[in-house]
């Protein structure tokens, strides 16, 4: 599947981002949900995990508020039916745009070295308690297979190697309650490193992408008719679902 796609609302920003064209990264902090991406509260449910934070880096709320600056772009792998985008946040009167996902997944290998960019949302009824195989808490499930679970040791596996930790955190940031599972989501995360110079006061990121990864918009009945209209003007191909 070479199509990936993201949900717009009918704003003026969202042409903004059609025409120069870029992806709006959010940072973690202006998620509305409390329970996505919280590093603070992830270390705060889980004793073991505030203990790894602060012996890899001293400080556990440092981390979450160098983590907190990530940004994160959010995608669904499927186009739902139009009967089905008021699930989404602000999803009533929106678009869909379609994305190559192949040219996307280039050009962030290529510019950020970001390898495998697109990484898949876990669903979980709880998403900040990590599932333990012992009372302590240091061994954390990091696989189910139908051959059954498979944990890995906080202060031995993924203290000791940092890219076991990176995936520890990773899997933190790309796990969300399981009531938006239809959403069907994969995530962009924008490392440190590529936003460390930006100023600690923004809400996000403006992040410049190839405007033949644009491929078509999707809209229905509820989409503001003007929007629709000016998207057009403007030669986007534009398909009523």
């Amino acid at each position: 599947m070479n199509e990936i796609y993201r949900l717009r609302p009918v704003i003026d920003k969202t042409i903004e981002e059609l025409t120069e064209p870029y992806l709006w990264f959010s940072r973690p902090t202006e998620y509305n949900d409390i329970e996505d991406a919280n590093v603070i509260a992830f270390s705060n449910q889980n004793a073991t995990v505030k203990d790894l934070f602060e012996l890899i880096f001293e400080n556990s709320e440092d981390l979450g508020k160098e983590l907190s600056r990530l940004g994160m772009c959010c995608f669904t792998k499927y186009l739902p039916k139009a009967t089905e985008w008021g699930r989404f946040p602000k999803g009533h009167n929106s678009i869909f745009i379609e994305y190559d996902k192949k040219i996307l997944e280039e050009y962030f290998c290529t510019k950020y070295y970001l390898g495998n960019c697109f990484k898949e949302v876990q669903y979980k009824e709880h998403p900040i308690i990590l599932e333990s195989s012992d009372e302590n808490g240091y061994d954390v499930l990091w696989e189910e297979t139908e051959n059954g679970k498979f944990y890995k040791s906080l202060r031995g596996d993924i203290a000791r190697d940092p890219k076991l930790m990176d995936e520890f955190i990773i899997r933190f940031i790309t796990t969300i309650h399981i009531r938006y599972r239809r959403q069907h989501e994969k995530r962009i995360i924008l490392p440190y490193r590529v936003i460390q110079n930006a100023p600690q006061d923004v809400l996000g990121y403006k992040i410049k992408i190839p405007k033949e990864s644009i491929r078509k918009i999707y809209y229905n009945r509820n989409t503001d008719e003007s929007f629709v209209s000016t998207l057009k003007v403007m030669g986007f191909l534009t398909v009523k679902k």
